[in-house]
């Protein structure tokens, strides 16, 4: 049932999380490895967010059948993508091209044919290590992944048993497919002395390529090697990975100052992030692998450790002894002074790598543990390709069912449509009987109108009559009171006139009488 399935894998991961990057690189390189005509076809998917990232892939693009762009923005997406691209819109037109997609690893893809991978609930057991947003984010974001994923892989049987723990409703499928690493040819090719003497290592030292973040207990791990007795041969610790934690930006300075304040500085070496063919040639060359951590999924450091022969001193989470590499040393991973005895043993019964012989034997179980890993992952397609023809029969089912409820619904219906009809043919008659008195009525209002906008008119008519008396009345008026201020004008004259008069009069009298008494005189 395989052949000419088509798997699309979206890239996950980045500079910052390295294991996303590792996780695809490893089922890629495991599927492809398998004959053509027992594998599905392997498709990249990239959207616009991680064009940047896909370099980090780089080397798996001669291994899949071409590369997905799930996008708007063509034009950007050829600025970081040289390669022939299939261009799809959404997630419904890829899915007419593919048919299983995994892994789902943040956002749900409802009733599309994909499988979720959930890596570890560290988040449950190490709160502290996670701001309170960050946590919220992450119970939300799992919660829904239990309730509405059909499928959900872990990569081992203690992330599933955590899930049945934290989720124990949920209606999922869980599958656990621990992921292994296929050795490369060019691993084996180069010298691993060249790699050491570029960065400076001296020839005895310890590898841990864990990024710096605070869970991978680096802290325990330095304090731990400054208890190591080094005064017969110095050995030298040699730190790799990306030293970035968006939880605690400030952790990697700590390490830093950290190893100053245990007089570490000479004999510490951190590279950072450095190519991975060079962080192979470093754990090929080690005495040992040291792998700290305070929690894991299943790790990737171990299994290429794994793949290479190396002994690993590791701690003791449940995980990593369920991962049980075949050269592995477990301790207390809380505890310096385990660690720092269980260090000093392995510096005293190991050499320089590397090994040949331990390299043959563990390549070939190498490559029966990929071929494993990649049947598992062939398998887990298959049933999911089965559970949903299974799932489309039932819902087909499901559907007749439906169809034949649905059916007696509208039969129900339309005996009620046609009752409806018939009152509604009753109700349109008393509708048009109102409807007509009502063009009856509206005759009548429009006579009436008429008869109002004439009386208007003649109202007009006599108010403008009415303002032309009223302007004449008023002039009148006027010129009456402008009369009677000239009568009073001239009553006020008359009298002082008369005044005047009896004044002439009086002295007239006067002088009339002097005259005569004088004439007598």
């Amino acid at each position: 049932m395989i052949p000419n399935i088509r798997v699309g894998i979206p890239i996950i991961g980045g500079t910052w999380w390295m294991g996303g990057v590792s996780y695809i690189e490893l089922l890629v390189r495991a599927v492809s490895s398998l004959k053509k005509e027992v594998r599905p076809d392997l498709y990249l998917i990239v959207y616009d967010h991680n064009l940047k990232d896909l370099s980090l892939h780089e080397t798996l693009v001669p291994l899949v059948s071409g590369i997905i762009y799930i996008g708007e923005n063509y034009s950007e997406m050829k600025k970081y993508i040289s390669h022939d691209v299939i261009h799809f819109r959404s997630h419904n037109k890829l899915f007419t091209f593919i048919d299983f997609y995994f892994p789902v690893n943040t956002d749900l893809l409802p009733r599309k044919n994909a499988g979720t991978w959930i890596p570890d609930f560290q988040h449950f057991y190490l709160p502290e290590f996670f701001s309170q947003s960050d946590l919220e984010w992450r119970h939300s974001r799992f919660q829904k992944l239990a309730e509405q994923s059909h499928l959900i892989i872990f990569s081992s049987e203690d992330a599933r048993s955590d899930f049945r723990k934290f989720f124990p409703n949920s209606k999922a499928t869980t599958e656990v497919l621990h992921f292994y690493a296929m050795p490369q040819d060019s691993w084996y090719e180069s010298d691993p002395k060249e790699v050491r003497e570029k960065y400076g290592i001296p020839e005895r030292f310890i590898i841990c390529s864990n990024q710096f973040w605070v869970h991978k207990n680096h802290k325990k791990l330095f304090e731990a090697f400054s208890k190591i007795d080094q005064t017969e041969t110095e050995i030298a610790l040699v730190c790799t990975g990306s030293t970035e934690d968006y939880r605690s930006a400030e952790y990697y300075q700590e390490l830093q100052e950290y190893i100053q304040k245990l007089g570490l500085s000479s004999v510490v070496y951190l590279l950072g992030m450095i190519p991975r063919d060079e962080q192979i040639q470093l754990m090929r060359g080690s005495l040992f692998v040291v792998q700290p951590s305070l929690f894991e999924g299943w790790s990737t450091v171990v299994e290429d450790s794994r793949a290479l022969g190396k002994d690993i001193l590791l701690s003791d989470l449940i995980v990593n002894i369920e991962q049980a590499p075949e050269h592995g040393v477990f301790f207390k991973r809380n505890d310096s002074n385990d660690l720092a005895e269980k260090m000093e043993k392995l510096i005293r019964r190991t050499e320089p790598g590397p090994n040949a012989s331990k390299e043959a034997e563990a390549r070939t179980k190498a490559k029966e543990n990929v071929l494993l890993y990649a049947k598992k992952f062939c398998n887990i397609v298959n049933i999911s390709l089965e559970a949903k023809s299974k799932y489309y029969e039932a819902w087909l089912k499901e559907s007749d069912e439906v169809i034949e409820t649905q059916e007696e619904t509208i039969y129900h219906l339309e005996s009620k449509l046609k009752e409806s009809e018939l009152d509604r043919q009753a109700r349109l008659e008393v509708i048009n009987d109102l409807q007509k008195h009502l063009a009856e009525s509206e005759l009548d209002r429009q006579a009436r109108l008429e008869v109002i906008n004439d009386l208007q008119k003649h109202l007009a008519e006599s108010e403008l009559d009415r303002q032309a008396r009223l302007g004449v009345i008023n002039q009148l008026k006027s010129q009456l009171l402008d009369s009677e201020a000239d009568r009073e004008a001239t009553e006020k004259l008359l009298t002082e006139l008369s005044d005047k008069l009896k004044e002439y009069e009086i002295n007239t009298a006067n002088k009339l009488w002097l005259l005569k008494r004088i004439i007598k005189i």
